[in-house]
């Protein structure tokens, strides 16, 4: 059972324009499953954790920015914030 994330390496990964697709950028990757029993999942960017994510709004939120409020909307049935972010003037 694998405990955490693992990138794909990048001689694994290609980034291109297609010309099937509109000449749009187009990601492949080459990747082995090696375990039938297990779960995989994909990501385009690496894990962001919720802890993370509040830290940070945190941060944020004790420079007292002036353009920048954060509001709590409810709490989710584990008891975590859903946060309003509001960027720029608010308009109530």
């Amino acid at each position: 059972h694998r405990t955490s994330w693992q990138r794909i390496p990048s001689r694994n990964s290609f980034y291109y324009k297609s010309p099937k697709h509109k000449m749009n950028y187009v990601l492949t990757f080459i990747f082995e499953f090696d375990n039938e029993d297990e779960e995989y999942f994909f990501a385009y960017s690496f894990p962001y954790t919720y802890s993370d994510m509040q830290n940070y709004l945190h941060q944020i939120e004790s420079r007292r920015l002036s353009f920048c409020k954060r509001e709590l909307l409810c709490k989710t049935v584990l008891h975590r914030r859903v946060d309003l972010l509001v960027i720029g003037q608010d308009p109530r």
